[in-house]
């Protein structure tokens, strides 16, 4: 019998919504966090809907899986937005 590896992420789905857990990146010991948030605007429109209430723009990252804006608060915790289709 054959074990399957346990899931990279933990995922909590709710009317409206989900939570996910993700485990910390390898060489990070940092004890910060990141949260991520889904779009269907484009990232590029997203990012200038940022800019136009005072915070800074931010930057849009290409992966294999997809498109995704990485913003930073003003107390220096990252913000994820995804963009979904």
């Amino acid at each position: 019998m054959s074990r399957r590896p346990p899931p990279v992420w933990r995922e909590l789905e709710a009317a409206g919504g989900s939570f996910a857990l993700h485990p910390q990146q390898e060489g990070e010991n940092s004890p910060a966090f990141e949260l991520s948030f889904e779009t269907t605007d484009s990232l590029e429109s997203f990012q200038e809907k940022v800019q136009a209430a005072g915070f800074q723009p931010g930057t849009i990252h290409s992966e294999d899986y997809g498109r995704h804006l990485i913003l930073t608060d003003p107390e220096g915790l990252q913000l994820r937005i995804n963009e979904i289709a």
